[in-house]
């Protein structure tokens, strides 16, 4: 793998930067500090555990991705989700990922080059999974909220979106048969484009191929279907839980809706921790329904700690029980030339 360029980092910055300028100038952060004294701790305890669930199924979808290339145990794959999630809160450039490969499979003995080409199967289904999800949010925004030649955009786009999804899909599996039409039909692609950039590209669909390797026959894709809509379920119950424990009620159409606008600012650059885009999210999903902005920051801040200290404290408990430092996570991206 290539060495991260700073470029986004820098823009990440600039992005969380940007965000506290504006939360600062524009909301009453007095308003939002009364939101912190309505916790509810008894709300908190099932958290971390609902997180684990996350992170279950998550390495049990890699595991089904990764069955013939990689570990056949399913320890391996949690610790290295739990790992590289650690990593990706207190790192930049995503070094949690080249930990959770490194954790998962070089550790272990097994090909680095296979592992990453499965991540970013896996990689591709959280996009795949994170625009059905946001179709489902379009079609739940309450009538009103917007007007109503917003909501039809939205809606249309949620048609889209599924559709891109559920199309995506079916092309990966049929790409995981081995059949030679998507390999023609991508080869044909690539000789349209520029020689420099049709040599990485193609490099980047072999990967890809690669990873698919384990995927084949109809188990496997209802195997993994099933997988992520238990992934995504387990996501919404985060929400429906911790934002009772700052005292909102949150219906299942508004836990989706959060779920998917802070899927979204996933995508965007950001320092460490995603702070910025992950508050922005929250703030504009329960301001479709609502909720002023200044209470809206606060539950933000909030909820965010709450996922902050849960990933730091179950990815130290696996770096402890892996026998792993710190370190080795920092230096996760020396070794990403020999992947």
């Amino acid at each position: 793998m290539k060495k991260r360029s700073p470029k986004a980092f820098y823009i990440g910055l600039l992005i969380t930067f940007a965000f506290i300028v504006y939360a600062l100038l524009k909301i009453d952060l007095s308003e939002t500090i009364k939101t912190f004294k309505t916790v509810n701790p008894l709300w908190l305890a099932p958290l971390p555990f609902i997180q684990a669930g996350m992170y279950f199924f998550r390495a049990w979808r890699w595991r089904v991705i990764s069955k013939e290339v990689g570990p056949q145990k399913l320890w391996p794959y949690f610790s290295g989700v739990a790992i590289g999630a650690f990593g990706n809160m207190v790192l930049p450039f995503r070094l949690g990922d080249l930990a959770r490969v490194y954790v998962t499979a070089k550790k272990r003995g097994y090909s680095g080059t296979l592992s990453v080409a499965t991540l970013v199967v896996e990689r591709v289904m959280d996009v795949l999974s994170l625009l059905a999800v946001s179709s489902l949010a379009f079609f739940t925004i309450p009538t009103g909220s917007l007007s109503s030649s917003a909501m039809l955009v939205l809606k249309q786009g949620g048609v889209l979106l599924l559709s891109t999804a559920i199309a995506a899909f079916g092309v990966m599996l049929f790409m995981a048969s081995g059949h030679e039409i998507p390999r023609r039909f991508f080869s044909s692609l690539l000789a349209l484009t520029p020689r420099s950039a049709s040599k990485t590209l193609e490099e980047k669909l072999e990967l890809f191929r690669r990873g698919l390797l384990s995927i084949r026959g109809g188990k496997s894709a209802i195997l993994l279907a099933a997988l992520t809509a238990m992934l995504i379920l387990t996501n919404v119950s985060f929400y429906q839980v911790a934002f009772p424990s700052i005292g909102l009620e949150l219906s299942f159409p508004m836990a989706v809706l959060t779920l998917a606008l802070i899927g979204l600012s996933g995508l965007i650059p950001s320092s460490p921790g995603f702070v910025g885009p992950y508050h922005a999210a929250v703030v504009l999903a329960l301001g479709i329904y609502g909720f002023p902005a200044d209470r809206a920051l606060g539950v933000a801040v909030f909820i965010h700690f709450v996922f902050y200290v849960n990933t730091v404290v179950i990815g130290l408990v696996c770096l402890n029980i892996e026998g792993m430092s710190f370190s080795q996570i920092k230096n996760a991206d020396s070794g990403a030339n020999s992947i």
